[in-house]
């Protein structure tokens, strides 16, 4: 709590109108942020409390800075560490906040899309392999005592018992530990990353939509009047849009090992295809679309991708 309210720049009880200036609360801020990645891996227990408002008070924190690119950097991370830590939590807080709220600009839009991305990609990596020097209780040894403390055996004092353990166990010690299963999280990609996004992206691209056929009437108001002038926009929201595509487009790719991976693809694909994306003035959001349905086709099975394609999920086509 003290964290959230030190990247709100909020005034505690305890303080007085005169005991801060705002000066210390934005470097209080700054530091906040600069810290809060650690935090959150260090204690992810004490995330699941207040992961909503952690979010929000991440993706607003904004103090005045001369520096702000490495505050941008590390409230990327940060965020990032939430949503691998706590996806469940994190990730449909961050999808509200961003596209729902109405409380977020185009740069954080931006800023959440690649931060989903840099999620995904955190969970769908397989956990490190133990190395020679790592984790000594894969190689049988439980004791918790620090390196450099020795512990008698009998009269002989020795004083690394986990190197004498993999000498004792030999080379296959090593091999046994590193060759057992290791597990992704990449289940968790579907309902904690990409379904909220989707959500956010499917009424993009409904406003896309309604933008490109209010700009047909206006073109051809311009054609019938010589002396109207059109003047196309809504590029700030196309650029959204496109990332948004490429961002489904990455969920796709981690997700290809999930359970739910079909459906994610067959959704991706139905958005992706759908006039308002495939159709866009923009060429960016075209080629977004087309990055999306490669890393939606790509990340399944062809019978799976075929079905989808075909009209077996939500009844998108492929014509």
């Amino acid at each position: 709590s003290s964290c959230v309210d030190a990247l709100r720049q909020a005034r505690r009880g305890d303080e007085t109108a005169a005991s801060k200036s705002s000066i210390d609360r934005a470097d209080e801020a700054e530091g906040a942020v600069h810290a809060a990645e650690a935090l959150i891996r260090a204690a992810p227990e004490e995330i699941i409390g207040c992961a909503p408002a952690m979010v929000s008070a991440l993706l607003h924190a904004h103090p005045a800075t001369p520096d702000p690119e490495p505050l941008g950097a590390a409230r990327q991370k940060a965020l990032a560490a939430m949503c691998a830590v706590v996806p469940g939590l994190a990730g449909p807080a961050l999808a509200f906040e961003a596209f729902a709220s109405g409380r977020c600009d185009a740069g954080q839009k931006l800023e959440v899309l690649d931060v989903v991305a840099d999620a995904a990609r955190e969970l769908a990596a397989l956990p490190p392999v133990p190395d020679r020097d790592g984790d000594a209780r894969l190689l049988g040894d439980h004791s918790k005592k620090p390196p450099g403390q020795g512990r008698k055996v009998g009269r002989e004092r020795v004083f690394a018992p986990a190197s004498l353990a993999r000498l004792r166990a030999g080379p296959s010690a090593v091999a046994d530990a590193a060759s057992k299963p290791r597990r992704t999280r990449a289940h968790l990609i579907g309902a904690s990353l990409a379904g909220p996004l989707l959500a956010g992206a499917v009424e993009m691209v409904r406003q896309a939509e309604e933008r490109a056929f209010a700009a047909a009437r206006e073109e051809a108001a311009a054609r019938a009047n010589p002396d109207a002038v059109h003047v196309p926009g809504g590029g700030i929201d196309a650029l959204v849009l496109g990332r948004t595509l490429g961002c489904l487009g990455e969920c796709c790719a981690a997700a290809r090992n999930a359970p739910d991976a079909a459906k994610i693809a067959g959704a991706v694909l139905e958005l992706a295809l759908s006039p308002g994306a495939m159709n866009h003035a923009q060429p960016h959001v075209r080629r977004a679309a087309l990055f999306a349905c490669v890393g939606a086709v790509t990340s399944v099975p062809p019978a799976a991708a075929w079905h989808a394609l075909s009209g077996g999920v939500g009844g998108a086509a492929a014509g």
